[in-house]
């Protein structure tokens, strides 16, 4: 296995996006759809965890977060 060369990756990746923006090089680009606050109250949260018999954590951890924070 080869290293990579970090430094000149990035500095070829600056370069590519600043030739992009001054529209000298067209790269794949992706529109990204604004999405509005959701409305979920905490029963639902509880109701769909146990719908699919998770604990907090397990839950938790699939919706990359702390148990802590689905407490609050």
């Amino acid at each position: 296995m080869s290293k990579r060369d970090l430094f000149s990756e990035l500095t070829t990746a600056l370069d590519d996006a600043k030739a992009h923006s001054q529209g000298k090089l067209t790269l794949r680009t992706h529109a990204v759809n604004d999405i509005n606050d959701l409305a979920i109250s905490p029963d639902e949260i509880v109701n769909n965890r146990e719908t699919f018999n998770m604990s907090r954590g397990v839950f938790a951890n699939i919706l990359h977060t702390s148990a802590r924070t689905l407490e609050n």
